[in-house]
Order: C-alpha cells, then sequence, then structure tokens
C-alpha cells in the first residue's frame, strides 16, 4: 500500500487508544485518507516475515470495523517490527502527521507517549490523544 503525503495516520495501541485516535480523527479530518498503522510485534527469536494474509485480513477487519464505530472509513496497513517504536523506521516513512492515542502521565511516560515521542523526533507531526480526557496535544512538528 503506497500512502499519500496528506493521509492521516493513527498507529494502533490499544483497543481504547486506537478508538481516541479515531474519534479525534473525526472530528479533524477532512478529504484526507485514514491509514491506521497496526505494528505486529514478533519477538526476536521469531523470523522478520510479514504474516500470511488471512491474518492480515483478520487484523485489517477488526481495526476497520474500530473506525466504522465512529463514522470513518480507513485502510489498514499491518507492519511487522520488533518494537511498536521500530514501525515507522521500517515503513520508511516521509514526514507525516500522526495521531497516537492512549493514556497521558506527566510524570512517567507511558509507552504510547514514548511512541509519539520517537515519531515526533523523527519529524513527523505527532498528536497524542489521552484516552481518559480526550485532550490532543501536539508533541511534535514536521521539519521541512
Amino acid at each position: 500500500m503506497h500512502l499519500k503525503k496528506e493521509s492521516l495516520l493513527i498507529f494502533a495501541t490499544s483497543e481504547q487508544g486506537t478508538l481516541a485516535a479515531l474519534q479525534h480523527a473525526a472530528s479533524i479530518a477532512k478529504s484526507s485518507g485514514i491509514v491506521i498503522v497496526v505494528p505486529r510485534v514478533v519477538g526476536y527469536g521469531a523470523p522478520m516475515e510479514p504474516c500470511d494474509q488471512a491474518e492480515a485480513d483478520s487484523i485489517a477487519r477488526s481495526y476497520m470495523d474500530l473506525a466504522g464505530r465512529v463514522g470513518l472509513h480507513a485502510s489498514v496497513r499491518v507492519v511487522t517490527a520488533r518494537d511498536a517504536r521500530h514501525v515507522g523506521g521500517r515503513m520508511a516513512l516521509e514526514p507525516s502527521r500522526i495521531l497516537v492515542g492512549g493514556r497521558w502521565r506527566g510524570w512517567r511516560a507511558t509507552p504510547e507517549q514514548q511512541l509519539g515521542c520517537e515519531l515526533a523526533a523523527d519529524g513527523h507531526d505527532v498528536t497524542f490523544v489521552d484516552v481518559e480526557t480526550g485532550q490532543a496535544r501536539s508533541m511534535g512538528k514536521v521539519h521541512a
């Protein structure tokens, strides 16, 4: 799947976090396509092969159903990586608009916050959506 520069990417985290990001996307998305990026994390002992088509279809269906719950149509891209934070690098993304949902903690970053920080450090325009408050926070801007 080729990603258009104007696509809005949602990095899947937990079901709650992904749903919060989708709800925020529904409030800001205009004509841009929405792509849900699903990290498929495999251990260091396992081969780095993509999942088979049946597994990919099953994963995609569940995330498309989640998007449908908030009235969005989204495509899904399953990316195999050793760590969710490595997915952006595995995809060789150009600077993009990305939403990440999860719990926001001020004193110690959650794994979702760490993912957002890494994506922002890679030059992406990252918005973090807190599952408890629905508040969206900018984590970084695209460096032109």
